[in-house]
């Protein structure tokens, strides 16, 4: 059908143009040889060009698509008062920064310090992806940087990257191949300075690049 679109296109185009030049008998072509060529060839040049462009536009956007594996987090905090703490997270893709490796960045959007702030591991099929440490406090619209220790599997000088123990998370599935996302389970825990305990559930999800 598409192909059908495409001759009808260039056949009308070459009918108007050979209108336009008045092109039309057969010593059109001593006559008139550029106009003649120009209203056969171009139309036809036309369409290469622009359905030459149209698939590598595409094929630029299912690389980029392929590519970007990107990591988010959907974040669930219930019965917070106002003056509370509140520690959301957010992932930083800080690869290309200071930190040279991805991190879970926690901001505390509450109105009173956060207390003891901590990340639960996070339970793959593969391995447990630990956040070592916590922080004593983080201050309103303060934040603090976690970074992952997924284990020696890779190198010592690997065992921080989130994004592949994800990436390895998401291949694990025998639909990886069709599936989109994961998502990941995951929890937050910390105090206010009264010692009142808070938790934040959330969800890591990581997106494979399909569709």
């Amino acid at each position: 059908m598409r192909d059908l679109i495409i001759g009808f296109i260039m056949s009308v185009t070459t009918v108007a143009l050979s209108i336009l030049f008045r092109l039309g008998a057969a010593d059109d072509w001593t006559k008139h040889p550029w106009s003649l060529t120009f209203a056969l060839f171009i139309p036809y040049l036309v369409v290469i060009c622009i359905h030459v462009s149209w698939r590598m536009i595409k094929s630029a956007t299912e690389m980029h698509c392929a590519l970007t594996k990107r990591l988010n987090q959907q974040v669930s905090i219930t019965a917070l008062n106002e003056n509370d703490p509140r520690v959301e997270p957010s992932f930083v893709d800080g690869r290309r920064g200071l930190r040279g490796v991805p991190y879970l960045e926690l901001k505390n959007k509450g109105n009173s310090v956060a207390r003891f702030v901590r990340i639960s591991p996070l339970r793959l099929k593969a391995r447990i992806v630990d956040f070592p440490g916590y922080s004593d406090s983080i201050y309103p619209t303060d934040f603090r940087a976690f970074v992952t220790d997924a284990g020696n599997q890779w190198g010592e000088d690997r065992k921080t990257d989130l994004i592949r123990a994800m990436s390895e998370e998401w291949l694990s599935y025998a639909d990886s191949e069709t599936r989109r996302e994961i998502l990941v389970p995951a929890r937050i825990d910390f105090e206010d300075d009264t010692g009142n305990r808070f938790g934040c559930n959330f969800e890591l999800m990581y997106h494979g690049g399909k569709g």
